[in-house]
């Protein structure tokens, strides 16, 4: 703002200036037209007096706007200003003194107008022409006197003001140089703290690469390990490849062993007469098995001629040697004797009929006639659901099937154990055990030739004096 103003002084001085040089030069032009005896000396003055301050304005003005156009574009320090506007104030000095000694030289100029008034009064000679136009050009010059004392007086004031401007305009700019110190001081505290944060981060970029090459040299590490690894995996899968083969291998082998075993052991205990079969006997007669895989046996009667052979005979009778009256232990373990009669026991017939297997009765009437039922298939259960009785539905023979309706499904029954029957049929036709429901079809465990042993066969056998022969037996699936 302060700025601005000094802007508009010197704008204000130098058109005064200018003005007042204008009006000098006319002035001196004027001076011109004055006779030169009369006017010669005043005319000198004049002259002399305008042109030295013009010239001196003049210098004024343009040290000042230039001082004043340096402060504006900041060019100069403070020092320089101040130096500056000293040698100004020096030159306003001067200037003063000089309007000190215009106004003296104004003060005898004046007198000498009014001398010169008093002489052209008394000069008789003066024609009316010379003396009015003598009189008009004094008179313009007084009053251009006048009017430059005047204007002296506002280009004193105007300085006066510019040097006020001036000295505030200083005092600003040492305020502004003041706040420019301050505000250098914090950049440069700026730039320290930035200089030592950049230094902490070169620090920290120098880590950071020590930390990348380390992880550089790591992921090389890595990578070296990935390639063991991956040639260690080729490696275990390879040995795993061999481990199959060789686990197939020892399968095969174990397969190869516990067939050899199996038949070293089918060979030493026979399960059943199929296995007896299988080892090229093929003679039906008395042989022993082992139907629980251990060295308690049993002997049993073989017939290798029926339907392929193999078969193993669990029930036989043929002429009444043996009483099949008997308890629920004796059934279970088995009694009489493979070379004649005999029962081979629950227990054994549940361990041979296991896994699937036939079952197939033969039967001869006293008259000699024979007859034959084939079942697909037929197991029974063991002693814990009292050796059930299971048959397929597939029946085929000459005898006729008795056994699927009504008494399949049926558990061993024996007089001292029974879970269900008809007290009626039961006490006047049974003495052995059989798998009875109520009365029966077939019951091939009565007294052997008793007219009360009822329907050991009812199709083809309805009473004992009528049956001659009977064997059940049974034989896995091949």
């Amino acid at each position: 703002m302060e700025l601005r103003k000094l802007i508009y002084l010197i704008t204000f001085v130098y058109g005064t200036l200018g003005i007042s040089t204008e009006s000098d030069k006319s002035v001196v032009d004027k001076t011109d037209l004055m006779p030169s005896a009369t006017s010669g000396k005043t005319s000198s003055v004049l002259r002399e007096i305008l042109n030295q301050e013009s010239l001196v304005r003049f210098s004024m003005v343009q040290k000042i706007q230039k001082l004043v156009m340096d402060v504006i574009d900041n060019t100069d320090t403070a020092q320089n200003v101040k130096k500056r506007l000293q040698e100004a104030i020096k030159d306003l000095q001067s200037l003063e003194n000089r309007e000190q000694d215009s106004e003296i030289k104004n003060a005898n100029l004046g007198q000498e107008l009014n001398a010169l008034n008093e002489a052209v009064k008394i000069n008789k000679n003066m024609s009316t022409e010379e003396a009015a136009h003598t009189n008009l050009l004094i008179t313009e010059m007084q009053s251009t006197l006048d009017d430059y004392g005047t204007r002296l007086k506002v280009i004193g004031g105007s300085l006066e003001r510019l040097f006020v401007s001036v000295n505030e305009t200083l005092v600003d700019t040492k305020e502004n140089q003041k706040i420019f110190n301050m505000q250098l001081k914090d950049i440069l505290n700026n730039q320290k703290n930035y200089s030592m944060q950049l230094k902490d981060i070169y620090e920290k970029q120098k880590n950071y690469s020590m930390q990348l090459e380390d992880i550089s040299k790591k992921e090389k590490n890595h990578s070296t390990q990935l390639r063991d690894m991956h040639d260690i995996r080729e490696i275990q899968m390879n040995l795993s490849t061999q481990i199959r083969d060789i686990g197939k291998v020892q399968k095969n082998h174990s397969l190869q062993l516990s067939d050899i075993t199996s038949s070293i052991w089918s060979v030493l205990y026979p399960v059943d007469c199929l296995e007896i079969m299988v080892q090229g006997k093929k003679t039906s007669g008395i042989y022993k098995i082992y139907p629980w895989n251990n060295s308690t046996y049993k002997e049993v009667f073989c017939d290798m001629d029926t339907m392929g052979g193999g078969w193993t005979v669990f029930q036989k009778r043929m002429d009444g040697s043996v009483s099949f009256s008997r308890n629920w232990a004796e059934y279970q373990q088995g009694f009489g004797n493979a070379s004649t009669e005999y029962w081979l026991g629950n227990d054994a017939i549940h361990a041979l009929t296991v896994n699937s297997s036939s079952l197939y009765v033969k039967l001869q009437h006293k008259n000699g006639r024979h007859y034959f039922q084939y079942y697909s298939d037929f197991r029974i259960s063991g002693a814990d659901d009292d050796y059930r009785l299971h048959l397929g539905s597939y029946s085929n023979g000459t005898a006729g099937d008795m056994l699927i309706s009504p008494q399949n499904n049926q558990t061993f029954k024996t007089p001292d154990h029974s879970t269900h029957g008809s007290p009626g049929c039961f006490s006047l036709y049974t003495e052995g055990g059989w798998w009875f429901r109520d009365c029966h079809n077939a019951y091939l465990n009565g007294v052997y030739g008793s007219r009360d042993w009822r329907n050991p066969w009812a199709r083809v056998i309805v009473y004992g004096t009528e049956f001659g022969s009977s064997q059940m037996m049974t034989r896995r699936h091949k």
